[in-house]
C-alpha cells in the first residue's frame, strides 16, 4: 500500500502507466536495479533437482567403497539449502554432523563450518570424508609430477571444486565420560569396587543418588551388572566433559597448548 503523496510523486516522475489509452488500471514501472535478483525459492524440491537417497548412498560408496549410513543426504540437497541460507564466507553450523555431507558441501561452496558429532564414526567416516574433500598429493605411476587427488563426486563439478583448504578436528576433554567407559568395561566386582574408590575421590557425583548405599551390604550382594548399573546412576551426566569455564582448574590437568587452542577458538 502506498500513500497519496508517494503515488503523486510516481506520476510526476512518469513511473505510473495507465495503459495505451490512458484509461487503464495504473501500473508502476519498476527498473531492473530495484527488483530482487534471482528466483524466489519454492518449498517443493523434486529429486531431479536435489537428489535422493540412492544418489547419496552412491556418493558415500565412491568415497568409502561401502555405504556406512542407511539414509545419508545427497550433496545436491545440501547445496540448495546452503545456497539459499548463506553467502560465501558465512558460517554453517550442523549439530548432528553424521556422515559429514553438510560440512563437505559447505567446504566446496566456500563457506566456513562447525560440525558437532558424538558418535565414534566421526573419526572413521566424517573426518576421513573431509580429508578426501581437501585432497592429498599423489604421484601417479609413470609420471614425474605430483597431482592432487580429491573428492570429485557430489557437487564438485557443479561448483568447480578442485580440492584444497583445511579444517580443525577437536574432541571434548572427557571427565565423567571416561569413568562411564571404565565402568562398562569392568569384568569383576573387585575391580569395580576399586574403580568406585577412584570415582568417589575424583568424579562428579549425582545429587539424586544416595552414594552411601554403596557401603550397604545389600549393594555388595547385587550382581555385577546391577552394581555397574548403580555406579552409572551415581555419575553426574551433566559433567561428562570438562567445562570451558573450568579449564584453568589444576584438577583437570588441561595442558597449556589446549588452553591456548580453546581461548583462540572461543575468543575468551
Amino acid at each position: 500500500m502506498s500513500s497519496k503523496d508517494r503515488i503523486e510523486q510516481w506520476i510526476a516522475e512518469g513511473r505510473v502507466f495507465f495503459g495505451h489509452d490512458g484509461q487503464g488500471a495504473p501500473q508502476l514501472k519498476r527498473y531492473l536495479g530495484e527488483v530482487q535478483q534471482g528466483v524466489v525459492p519454492i518449498s517443493w524440491w523434486p529429486h531431479t533437482d536435489v537428489g535422493h537417497n540412492d544418489e547419496s548412498k552412491k556418493e558415500l560408496k565412491a568415497l568409502f567403497s561401502a555405504t556406512p549410513f542407511g539414509t545419508p543426504k545427497p550433496e545436491r540437497l545440501l547445496e540448495r539449502i546452503v545456497q539459499i541460507a548463506s553467502n560465501p564466507g558465512d558460517l554453517v553450523l550442523d549439530f548432528f554432523l553424521g556422515s559429514g555431507t553438510t560440512a563437505a558441501v559447505a567446504h566446496k561452496m566456500g563457506r566456513r563450518y562447525i560440525g558437532v558429532e558424538q558418535m565414534d564414526y566421526i573419526e572413521s567416516i566424517t573426518v576421513e570424508r573431509l580429508k578426501k574433500v581437501i585432497g592429498r598429493k599423489i604421484r601417479p605411476e609413470g609420471q614425474l609430477l605430483e597431482t592432487l587427488e580429491y573428492d570429485r563426486g557430489g557437487i564438485s563439478e557443479a561448483v568447480g571444486w578442485q580440492g584444497g583448504g583445511s579444517f580443525v578436528y577437536c574432541e571434548l576433554m572427557e571427565w565423567n565420560e571416561r569413568y562411564v567407559q571404565r565402568v562398562l568395561a569392568v569384568r569383576d566386582k573387585a575391580a569395580l569396587q576399586a574403580l568406585w574408590e577412584e570415582i568417589r575421590a575424583k568424579a562428579h557425583l549425582s545429587y539424586r543418588v544416595d552414594v552411601g548405599r554403596i557401603d550397604n551390604p545389600a549393594y555388595h550382594d547385587l550382581s555385577l551388572e546391577d552394581q555397574r548399573r548403580f555406579l552409572m546412576e551415581v555419575l553426574d551426566k551433566n559433567q561428562l566433559y570438562v567445562p570451558l569455564s573450568e579449564m584453568d582448574d589444576a584438577t583437570y590437568g588441561v595442558s597449556e597448548e589446549d588452553k591456548r587452542l580453546n581461548r583462540q577458538f572461543y575468543g575468551v
